[in-house]
């Protein structure tokens, strides 16, 4: 499975509280080259992309390296709230051109 979190990273959200959920759910999944893969999105005015499917970094598919991207995202400043843009972006996270597996359930949380 493909799994695309996209979060509201506006100044009106508890950015903090926002991180530690999603980092909660990729805990209670399995993470790995062959299984679940995440990526993750931030939106205000405009989407930003934190990581999409092509790993994390030297550290691989794992949950820790997950958490270590999620934690180094930083809280989009300002009040307006696209969510269109964020949504827009995860069509292309789920594209083979941001690691995307043809074969894999696709997820937009």
């Amino acid at each position: 499975v493909d799994i695309a979190f996209v979060a509201d990273s506006s100044s009106s959200v508890n950015w903090d509280t926002t991180r530690r959920f999603v980092k909660n759910i990729i805990d209670s999944l399995d993470i790995s080259e062959q299984k679940g893969h995440v990526g993750f999105i931030s939106y205000g005015a405009e989407a930003t992309l934190g990581f999409d499917f092509r790993g994390h970094g030297n550290a691989g598919y794992t949950k820790a390296a997950a958490g270590q991207l999620i934690d180094a995202i930083v809280q989009l400043s300002g009040d307006e709230r696209n969510i269109n843009e964020g949504l827009d972006m995860a069509e292309y996270m789920f594209s083979t051109r941001a690691g995307g597996r043809d074969d894999a359930r696709k997820v937009c949380n």
